[in-house]
């Protein structure tokens, strides 16, 4: 088995023990919870944000949707100033999140980390 292949193979094996692993915890939890209540619905929620975490981060598919491009009303940022992102950035600054943030993603003098930090935005 070539190199290439077996990089293959254990890509494929870490989503499928991440998808099964995922999935008994949630139907676990479910015999435990209930489907019907809060805590359920809660960690349903965060189990699926980590499972598509480990899947994204695996298969890193190409972001080519139109979903991604920007449209002209965009490009100003008139309608964000409007809905209170400049609040909502002030808010994260005084918490100390930006700051976190920045930390976890450097950039440098680099193109690289650049081209990391903006994907990591769109898939978030």
């Amino acid at each position: 088995m070539s190199g290439a292949s077996r990089k293959l193979l254990f890509l494929w094996g870490i989503i499928l023990l991440t998808t099964l692993g995922t999935a008994l915890f949630i139907l676990t939890f479910s015999h435990f919870a209930g489907v019907t209540t809060f805590l359920f619905s809660w960690t349903l929620n965060f189990s699926l944000m980590f499972w598509i975490s480990v899947v994204e981060l695996q298969l890193k598919p190409a972001l080519t949707f139109k979903y991604f491009e920007e449209y002209a009303f965009e490009k100003e940022g008139k309608i964000y100033e409007k809905l209170g992102v400049y609040g909502f950035r002030k808010l994260l600054v005084l918490s100390g999140w930006e700051k976190l943030s920045q930390k976890k993603n450097l950039i440098k003098k680099n193109l690289t980390p650049l081209l990391q930090s903006e994907r990591a935005t769109r898939v978030s």
